[in-house]
């Protein structure tokens, strides 16, 4: 029997925790961790206390320095773009060395790897793809080395994960150029699988990439091989976890779920294998396989063969089959289909690039907003400085008072107005309605039916570093947007503006305004904001494109996009100079429906990717609601000037109003979104229709020209 190996363990991320230490700690006897490193020393001294190491480390040169003697193995478990100099590190060293995959993210880091492993030949280097040990791969190699299939034609992969559902993803995995986004971390294994099972080499990558928060967050990938076949790979980090693999040829097909023990099936040519089979297959697997299920199932049980396979190929009893040479092969691939995502056409494999391509027109912001991220640089000239985007569902005269007041602004000849609307030619624009800005631009998008989705495409077509979210409700005060511009030129990503009561002739007003706004009504409280006036809110343009495809939603519950933005490390300001007039809701019964549908819209955007039983809990729990809420909307309301005037009247409302959010979060929580999106969509445009004669008459009368 071989001697125990010493391994010492670089990078203690998810991964190292969630699946490769529960491999190494089933082989006891061949394996040992002595020594733990990690930049983040707390992390690394949890993971020593599990494991038993007894060195803890920040970087390799620490373990070496400490450990050499007695250490007969590095793992490099780290982000790819640190793996070549650990590795030469741990070579020259005299270490046997196991890499995760990738290999690296750019291909001169790959040859540096190539070459340390050729001149260091009596140490052992193999690459973690761990695929190739899985037993249902290793049983599909095996026939499709016998013949099984005949000639191959086809190749079929497919891989979702849940990635996306996270909350604590790391940042490089944000971003394609650290070694994020599938086409590097799912893709890389099975570009792997399709050179492993075929023994052809990949000539040709044709990609489709999708965008989101992350980079490449979705791909569909076609590659052509050595022999004129074809795989078609898709990729994606939404949805829940599924793998297959599928090899056709010319006798027939052959593949499997990597997720099901009873998956392998073989199809001849020509024939069906029905559901009766599939429960034959069933039986006749699950008494050889059942060890595998006692230790976790097939997947993880791969993780485990390739620890093994290691410990194999040092002792000398096997050899690894995943080399370096394969790394930097599936590493080329790659790289030609981030080069084919972002050039619209195939890519020759040998045309590669050297490095992953940035994705065109993204911002190259981590998943931490730090402080350059937070900053920007506003012209004083020529250029525009802040983009105001006003939404209307009919014509122009449904948003000219707003934009009246924008007119009056005392940077009005630096402001961009962005107007969404259905249709230009509906929208009864006069050549005047455009004057007094620095530009003015129109954008159609059809049938509006959702808040969220107006605004963001006004702030993809607009051209200033910031943008301010308007209503045709809001009425700013004349140096509102010279204070908000002020406020963000200091690093943050959203600035909020003080409110007041623009129609405070009733009960139904206030207290819509209390619990629309209360932590923003003058005075301001002496503490940072958690989140900030929807709809009425100015952001760092390019901080919210890091959204893509979900930058929608988030705009639908812009509290929810405050508290994502805080938890990354966004700064957020209230600026009591930048004074808005918004006006509220006034008639109890359209108020009570929209009380109901922005619970249930928040609940629903909020609980948007939980599990079910999470949705639950808080659908139960969501009686309790209006009572946290009532206690801190009377917290805010008694700062108000004569507040002990008029909250005994208007506490009824108050009550009713959150009692009917908090049914509408109910509801959000446990059933979704319904129809609700449409139906704020609806009651937010048009506040006129929903206010008092009174207040219609007050309104004209302040109107300024």
């Amino acid at each position: 029997m071989s001697p125990c190996l010493n391994l010492g363990i670089i990078g203690c991320g998810r991964v190292t925790e969630m699946h490769h230490w529960p491999a190494i700690s089933g082989l006891s006897g061949q394996l040992r961790v002595v020594a733990v490193a990690d930049p983040d020393e707390s992390k690394a001294g949890k993971l020593a206390s599990v494991m038993g190491a007894s060195c803890i480390a920040t970087d390799v040169s620490g373990i070496l320095r400490e450990t050499r003697e007695r250490l007969d193995a590095i793992a490099v478990l780290t982000p790819p773009s640190e793996h070549a100099d650990i590795v030469e590190m741990a070579l020259d060293a005299g270490k046997h060395v196991f890499l995760e995959k990738p290999i690296s993210l750019t291909l001169s880091d790959a040859d540096r790897i190539v070459t340390a492993t050729a001149k260091h030949a009596a140490q052992v280097l193999v690459v973690g793809f761990q695929l190739r040990q899985h037993r249902l791969i290793r049983e599909i190699a095996k026939l499709v080395r016998e013949g099984m299939i005949g000639e191959v034609r086809l190749i079929r992969t497919f891989w979702t994960c849940s990635l996306r559902g996270r909350l604590d993803i790391p940042s490089w995995r944000n971003r394609r150029i650290t070694g994020g986004g599938v086409l590097t971390e799912l893709a890389v294994h099975h570009f792997d699988l399709v050179r492993h099972l075929t023994g052809l080499e990949v000539t040709e990558a044709l990609a489709v990439s999708e965008h989101g928060e992350g980079d490449d967050e979705a791909a569909s990938v076609t590659l052509r091989l050595s022999n004129g076949a074809i795989a078609a790979c898709v990729f994606t980090e939404h949805g829940g976890d599924a793998q297959e693999v599928e090899l056709i040829g010319s006798r027939g097909r052959l593949g499997c779920s990597l997720y099901r023990f009873d998956s392998l099936v073989f199809t001849p040519t020509g024939c069906v294998n029905g559901r009766a089979w599939q429960w034959t297959q069933t039986m006749k697997e699950f008494p050889r396989v059942l060890p595998v299920l006692r230790r976790g199932g097939d997947l993880v049980e791969s993780y485990r063969q390739e620890w093994l396979a290691f410990c194999d190929a040092i002792s000398g009893r096997g050899l690894w089959n995943a080399t370096a040479e394969d790394g930097r092969e599936a590493l080329r691939v790659v790289l030609a289909s981030q080069a084919s995502a972002n050039l619209g056409r195939s890519v020759p494999v040998s045309m590669a690039p050297p490095a992953p391509p940035k994705v065109p027109g993204r911002v190259e912001y981590s998943g931490n907003l730090d402080r350059e991220a937070q900053s920007v640089e506003v012209a004083r000239s020529s250029a525009s400085e802040i983009s105001a985007i006003i939404v209307t569902r009919r014509d122009f005269g449904a948003i000219r008072r707003t934009v009246g007041y924008l007119r009056q602004q005392t940077i009005s000849t630096r402001m961009e107005i962005v107007v969404v609307c259905p249709s230009l030619g509906e929208l009864g624009l006069t050549p005047s309605d455009s004057e007094g800005f620095h530009e003015f631009q129109v954008v159609e998008i059809g049938t509006i039916t959702s808040i969220g989705s107006a605004n963001a495409a006004g702030v993809r077509a607009a051209k200033s570093p910031i943008v301010v979210l308007c209503e045709d409700h809001a009425f700013p005060d004349q140096s509102w947007a010279e204070e908000l511009v002020r406020a963000h030129r200091v690093p943050c990503v959203v600035v909020g503006p003080a409110v007041y009561n623009a129609n405070p002739g009733t009960m139904v007003s206030w207290a819509d305004c209390l619990i629309g706004y209360g932590p923003w009504l003058q005075p301001i409280p002496a503490m940072p904001p958690t989140h900030l006036p929807g709809h009425n809110s100015s952001y760092k343009r390019a901080i919210l494109l890091m959204y893509g495809s979900r930058l929608e939603a988030m705009l639908e519950a812009e509290t929810i996009l405050h508290w994502d933005l805080s938890r990354r490390g966004g700064q957020l300001v209230l600026e009591p100079r930048a004074r808005l007039a918004h006006t509220n809701f006034a008639l109890w019964g359209m108020w009570t429906r929209v009380q109901f549908h922005a619970g249930r819209m928040f609940g629903a955007t909020r609980a948007g990717s939980w599990p079910r039983w999470k949705r639950w809990i808080y659908a139960l729990a969501s009686p309790l609601i209006p009572m946290v809420r009532l206690s801190r909307t009377w917290t805010h309301a008694r700062r108000l000037n004569e507040a002990h005037h008029f909250l005994p009247k208007v506490l009824p409302a108050l009550v009713w109003g959150l009692l009917i959010d908090g049914l509408g979060q109910m509801v959000g929580y446990s059933l979704g979104v319904g129809l609700s999106r449409e139906k704020l969509c609806e009651y937010e445009f048009e506040r006129v229709r929903y206010i008092t004669e009174q207040d219609r008459s007050a309104l004209e009368k302040s109107d300024k020209p």
